[in-house]
């Protein structure tokens, strides 16, 4: 379920990315900072793409953590949680693709 986590950002950022017409941007700016620039983007789907990129390197990386697994550090509801923003902005981005 963790690796799911780190899973649904990459996809969030492959989403943003296509949205926002490709490219990787400036450096220090997220997809999400520069499409909300260009679109209007509800603040919910910004704040779930910040617990997204929150989330990426601890769950992605083992050794992220001081002690412990990434397993042990998130619970079920999290990871759930975490999906849930993901598949909601990929259904932005796909909504929003559509209209182009």
């Amino acid at each position: 379920m963790l690796l799911g986590a780190a899973s649904c950002r990459e996809g969030r950022q492959g989403g943003l990315s296509a949205a926002r017409g490709g490219g990787l941007g400036p450096l220090g700016r997220g997809p999400a900072q520069e499409l909300a620039e260009r679109r209007a983007v509800p603040h919910r789907l910004r704040d779930a793409a910040l617990e997204l990129d929150k989330a990426y390197i601890p769950t992605r990386y083992p050794n992220a953590h001081p002690a412990g697994a990434p397993r042990t550090r998130y619970t079920q509801g999290e990871a759930t949680r975490l999906i849930g923003n993901a598949e909601d902005i990929y259904k932005f981005c796909s909504d929003l693709l559509s209209t182009l």
